[in-house]
């Protein structure tokens, strides 16, 4: 901070206008028409100059500009245009409009789409029970993941298997509901499963975790995570160190009980998207 700024600043905490951190901050030079009349009656006009030290605050609905002179002050407040709210969608998935939810706590409502918990608002078809996170409205329909590159991912609300459930070849666990699928190679990933981080740290253990799609222990005896000592099925992915040979389970990784916020598996998602 210049020193011209300094003392301009510290003059305006005297006259109560606080500059903080994001403000703009300038001064400028305001010219005004200023009438004069004599005893005559007569007028006559002429421009005066004035400095202003000039505070501009730019807030989520408004902005505000703050004009300081010798003598006032002016303060003047814009109101942005605000996008107008919208009270329904349409999703790919459902054949009913999607209308606005307000989650109370005790309903304990999972997201159709990533399967987290929805603790605030939500899009919703009630007479169906479905309810999908507002920012899950915007998941790529199609992504391209590092697990599986030859093909594209496609996201899919049910699968076509004749069980009428599939296997998600990240964590292994069977579901029924939406998940990223290759039809060719009959390759499945939940919406949470394709969103995991590339590396995660863990308390147990001082250096990142990789998370490895293929898996990492070449042994044919059981191998058990090292954060619940319970056995790690080979087939799907884990959170590995290669130095330390430290091994987790993928959602004992990313701490489960702390669940990666849909907001981060999202971006995480929105990365991966095809055009």
């Amino acid at each position: 901070m210049s020193d011209g700024k300094g003392k301009g600043v510290i003059a305006l905490k005297k006259l109560g206008v606080e500059v903080q951190k994001g403000d703009h901050y300038s001064c400028q030079k305001t010219q005004q028409s200023v009438t004069k009349y004599n005893s005559n009656g007569q007028t006559s006009s002429y421009q005066s100059e004035e400095k202003a030290a000039v505070v501009t605050k730019i807030g989520k609905s408004s902005t505000t500009t703050v004009k300081v002179f010798q003598r006032r002050v002016e303060e003047t407040i814009h109101h942005k245009s605000l996008p107008p709210v919208k009270d329904k969608i349409t999703h790919f998935s459902h054949r009913h409009d999607l209308h606005r939810y307000e989650v109370q706590k005790r309903d304990k409502i999972n997201c159709n789409i990533c399967e987290a918990e929805i603790l605030d608002k939500a899009w919703s078809c009630e007479s169906c029970k479905f309810f999908i996170h507002k920012s899950c409205e915007s998941i790529p329909q199609k992504i391209k993941h590092k697990s599986h590159l030859r093909d594209t991912l496609i996201l899919r609300s049910s699968t076509n298997y004749a069980c009428g459930e599939f296997i998600c070849d990240a964590c292994c666990d069977s579901d029924k509901g939406f998940h990223y699928h290759c039809s060719p190679c009959k390759f499945d990933i939940h919406v949470a499963c394709a969103g995991l981080p590339s590396a995660v740290n863990h308390p147990m253990h001082k250096n990142p975790l990789i998370l490895c799609y293929d898996f990492p222990v070449r042994s044919s005896e059981t191998v058990k995570c090292k954060a619940c000592d319970m056995k790690i099925n080979k087939k799907g992915w884990a959170y590995y160190n290669d130095d330390s040979k430290f091994i987790a389970h993928i959602y004992c990784a990313v701490n489960k009980k702390k669940k990666d916020s849909i907001l981060a598996i999202q971006k995480r998602l929105q990365s991966l998207q095809m055009k």
